[in-house]
């Protein structure tokens, strides 16, 4: 009986861990969707990596300082599956850019679109469509009645 308690429990645990884990990696909790912030930007870093990518710009404050803008992209794959390779960001070019702010008032977010140097656009549909379908799913839901 002790022994089927601790698998129990140790299961349990671990499917814990792995619940948080998933919920943490696709959580989109910390960005508003509804709000779209936009600005020019120079690379400055670029991290091609997996489960998603980390592009840091330095963009021009309204003060005329600069500052730096960490923003979360799309996985390697989803760059490349739009005709975008590690190549195409250069350090030191200037693009434009859209994404969706953090709620905490910190500067950053996350990508909703990249203009590049030679005018193509990518748009990190990735997370938008998770906010899309979180939103048809508590539409869909309907408010207790009582009876």
């Amino acid at each position: 009986m002790v022994k089927n308690f601790a698998i129990g429990s140790s299961l349990a645990a671990t499917l814990m861990l792995l619940a948080t884990s998933a919920s943490a990696h696709h959580s989109a909790l910390g960005y508003d969707f509804t709000k779209i912030e936009s600005a020019s930007g120079t690379l400055k870093e670029m991290l091609w990596s997996a489960p998603h990518s980390t592009l840091i710009f330095e963009i021009k404050a309204a003060d005329g300082h600069f500052e730096e803008l960490p923003l979360g992209g799309s996985a390697p794959g989803k760059f490349v599956q739009e005709g975008f390779k590690p190549r195409d960001f250069k350090v030191g070019e200037k693009f434009d850019l859209t994404w969706h702010p953090a709620i905490n008032g910190k500067l950053g977010g996350i990508v909703a679109s990249i203009k590049f140097p030679d005018g193509r656009v990518f748009r990190d549909a990735e997370f938008d469509k998770l906010v899309n379908e979180a939103d048809k799913h508590f539409k869909s839901d309907t408010p207790a009645t009582g009876n």
